[in-house]
């Protein structure tokens, strides 16, 4: 899925998706490369396309925010 726009210039430890929501994000895409362990000092940037476990339920609702 896309990277959120509220969640661009954020890293992983800002947005602490895991422990406030039980999501993980388990790999990001940009520009053709995919990393697939981010680091949790990781920004999001656009055009960041992410892959995301958790329930979809709580993936629906937040990024909708």
């Amino acid at each position: 899925m896309d990277v959120p726009k509220h969640w661009i210039g954020n890293s992983l430890t800002e947005l602490n998706l895991r422990r406030k929501l039980g999501l993980n994000i388990i790999a990001i895409k940009n520009s053709g490369s995919v990393n697939v362990v981010p680091e949790p000092e990781e920004h999001f940037r656009e055009n960041d396309v992410i892959v995301v476990v958790g329930r979809q339920s709580t993936i629906i609702e937040y990024i909708q925010e």
